[in-house]
């Protein structure tokens, strides 16, 4: 018996898996690999609560039931049942290849490298009371801002993190990039699995304000609360 080769091959043993699909035999080979390759372990453990929704969709118990029961009155209707089952197993298999997507791809927000609208924005929107403090207090925003951006592309979400933490701390900013600063601080706490923080955060976002951020992003955002939440 030979063990999965390829990212495709494990993915599809990590389904079979936590499906109950496997032999006696390949449980017992997939669960050494488990063992002793921790990334196949991590990404089982990433996949698991993924295969459980797909597992929910196909409605296996149902769909044995109703087999039966069109098998025991028309013969000629095997033919049109044959499309469903296909049907909704090629639903299943988009549904599983749309959460690995959800789970693998980056979350990308707008403005992440350093776009000259952003900084336009920053100065025609931050509010001080003299002009000496507006020029000091703006430029303090603004590095920490871009220091956070830097941070975060170089995987260093921490470090990230407690920039626009300190962005916030700046009463003065207006809601605009107080906006821009809490989803950026988002991705921070999910990528360190700070869940209450992320939690809490992401109860304040407006997925409608004035800063766009697409809907596939914010799909990603709320998929990986999920799995933090369910996982850690």
């Amino acid at each position: 018996m030979k063990k999965p080769t390829g990212q495709l091959d494990e993915w599809d043993w990590i389904e079979r898996y936590w499906s109950g699909q496997l032999t006696p035999t390949e449980k017992t080979l997939f669960e050494q690999l488990i063992r002793d390759d921790k990334r196949v372990a991590q990404e089982a453990e990433d996949l698991r609560f993924g295969v459980q929704l797909v597992d929910e969709v196909r409605i296996q118990t149902h769909a044995r039931q109703t087999l039966y029961r069109i098998r025991q009155r028309r013969r000629q209707r095997w033919q049109r049942l044959s499309r469903t089952v296909i049907g909704a197993g090629c639903l299943a298999a988009a549904c599983l290849a749309f959460i690995l997507y959800l789970s693998y791809a980056p979350i990308v927000l707008s403005g992440q490298e350093n776009d000259p609208g952003v900084l336009r924005e920053w100065r025609g929107r931050y509010r001080m009371d003299t002009a000496d403090q507006l020029s000091i207090r703006q430029q303090q925003a603004i590095d920490r801002f871009y220091e956070g951006q830097a941070y975060l592309v170089q995987g260093q979400a921490q470090l990230a993190a407690q920039r626009f933490e300190e962005v916030l701390s700046f009463q003065e900013i207006r809601p605009y990039f107080r906006e821009v600063a809490q989803w950026h601080l988002i991705v921070c706490y999910l990528r360190t699995k700070e869940l209450p923080k992320a939690e809490a955060l992401y109860k304040q976002l407006d997925p409608h304000g004035e800063y766009e951020v697409g809907q596939l992003e914010q799909w990603k955002i709320w998929w990986h609360l999920q799995r933090l939440r369910l996982f850690g």
